[in-house]
């Protein structure tokens, strides 16, 4: 049996058992990157979610020079996205679930920004 990660096994669509495994070799260095960019725990989580949902999508596709590397950029992207258009005095506190909003806190007070155009 390969083992999960190698680029031989990742030719192949990944199925539950193989998302668990990168997900437990993996899924605290993505939570680790989210929380330092976006200072907030459980934003973190929503992202890291976000990443493996992503890895999940791409099937048997997932071919890449870097596994960390892929999961790094994608964190950081998922952060990022999040955060969008957010100035350095606005920090994000809550994301609705389907994230269409976020609650904004300022220093002069919360506020919903819309994330969609």
């Amino acid at each position: 049996m390969e083992e999960v990660g190698t680029p031989r096994a990742l030719a192949r669509a990944l199925d539950r058992s193989d998302l668990d495994r990168l997900y437990r070799q993996y899924g605290a260095l993505v939570f680790r990157r989210a929380r330092k960019i976006l200072a907030d725990e459980q934003l973190a989580r929503d992202v890291c979610q976000d990443v493996f949902v992503q890895l999940l999508r791409t099937g048997g596709s997932w071919e890449v020079p870097s596994r960390i590397g892929w999961l790094f950029r994608t964190t950081t992207n998922c952060c990022l996205n999040l955060i969008r258009g957010v100035s350095a005095s606005e920090v994000p506190v809550a994301v609705s679930p389907n994230y269409q909003q976020v609650a904004i806190a300022t220093p002069g007070g919360i506020y919903v920004k819309s994330l969609t155009p």
